[in-house]
């Protein structure tokens, strides 16, 4: 999905997840950072804006299975891991 495509407020949280990790999450790559930013914005489509696992995957231009397996991780990362957890919180 074309991020011009999005209601402002996805784009306006996409780029405050940019901003706290300091990089691009739409990025195609598999390096951990990116792969953080995109479980704390998969988790907070779920959770604030009801978003389903299709829709995230299409924002994020990945299989919905991916988004799946984020959201099963994302718990217990933000419990063990207190950077995460602290940008989360942010």
């Amino acid at each position: 999905m074309e991020i011009e495509k999005v209601a402002p407020s996805i784009r306006k949280l996409i780029g405050i997840i940019n901003y706290e990790f300091e990089l691009d999450l739409l990025e195609k790559t598999r390096k951990r950072p990116h792969t953080e930013a995109r479980m704390i914005l998969s988790k907070i489509l779920t959770d604030r804006y009801k978003y389903g696992r299709s829709r995230i995957a299409d924002l994020l231009d990945m299989n919905h299975a991916t988004v799946v397996y984020y959201l099963q991780q994302i718990p217990f990362l933000l419990k063990h891991e207190k950077p995460l957890s602290e940008k989360y919180e942010t």
